[in-house]
């Protein structure tokens, strides 16, 4: 019930985020999840005594978010922030190694800064992604794509929890998700592509009148809508099983107790976070290829 409850009341809130904030609101949304998601991480890898890297690696996230969030508050910025954020980001691993160089053991020093820059890529980027989708791949429509990402990650993740329990006999994962089966990660990826299919079809072509505005409608060729929705929906699926083999590491159920009947903020956005940079991609390349069907 928990579960519902709080599903429930989290929906509205994110397809109103992004709908209706502006860049720089939307962009500190994603950077205080980021922010939440990097600290359970952090203190699923990390050894006790690794404080420092913890500490290192949340300011990194802060400044990469921060900055990007100042730039974008300056008139025809946003590029520049895209850019400062990428140096940051390219910097940051060299940062963890110096900080390993305090760590009496030089193995332990390499590793915890091997971890806390996957943190910061592992976390940081996805959510970037999202950004960018919204307002860098054609602003004018790009609420409609994120809720295509949304959708197609979501109706998946759903699909799978119900076929699986119903009809899940062959283990998809078993050392590391003992639970998640083939039959429900097949039903996954034809639910979710049937999403985005439908979303294409019919939400797509009306996007202007939904967004109370006069905006061109937005399709696709019905092979690219569903081959979309199975390649994203193949992603969330490895970030889902991907963040369950870290907390499998760590010996933990949950990454945190932050979502009633969700656990953590990383358990929410797992799927995401692989699924995000992927949508992106696609999204950006067939803008660039002229496929989808509006005035680009």
């Amino acid at each position: 019930m928990k579960r519902v409850l709080t599903a429930v009341v989290l929906i509205p809130l994110v397809l109103g985020a992004v709908w209706l904030l502006p860049s720089d609101w939307f962009l500190l949304l994603l950077g205080i999840t980021a922010l939440l998601a990097a600290r359970e991480f952090l203190l699923l890898v990390l050894l006790p005594g690794e404080s420092i890297f913890y500490r290192s690696a949340i300011s990194v996230l802060a400044v990469i978010f921060g900055s990007a969030i100042l730039m974008t508050r300056m008139d025809s910025a946003e590029s520049i922030a895209i850019s400062v954020t990428g140096s940051i980001l390219a910097l940051a691993p060299l940062l963890f190694l110096g900080i390993g160089l305090k760590l009496s053991n030089p193995r332990r020093g390499m590793e915890a800064a091997a971890l806390s820059s996957f943190g910061i890529f592992y976390v940081g980027v996805p959510l970037l992604s999202i950004w960018i989708i919204r307002n860098h791949i054609d602003e004018s429509i790009g609420p409609f794509l994120v809720l295509v990402l949304l959708a197609t990650v979501w109706s998946g993740d759903i699909a799978a929890l119900y076929v699986g329990k119903m009809i899940g006999r062959h283990k998809l994962a078993p050392s590391v998700s003992p639970g998640k089966t083939w039959e429900g990660s097949f039903a996954s990826v034809i639910f979710a592509s049937l999403i985005c299919w439908a979303l294409f079809a019919y939400v797509g072509p009306r996007y202007g009148r939904f967004a109370c505005c006069d905006l061109p409608g937005i399709t696709a060729p019905y092979w690219l809508s569903i081959g979309i929705g199975a390649l994203i929906n193949v992603a969330a699926q490895i970030g889902d099983l991907a963040e369950s083999m870290i907390k499998r590491a760590a010996g933990v159920k949950d990454s945190g107790k932050l979502l009633p009947g969700h656990g953590g903020v990383l358990d929410r956005i797992d799927a995401l976070l692989f699924g995000a940079p992927v949508a992106m991609l696609l999204f950006w390349s067939l803008k660039q290829s002229f496929i989808f069907i509006r005035a680009w």
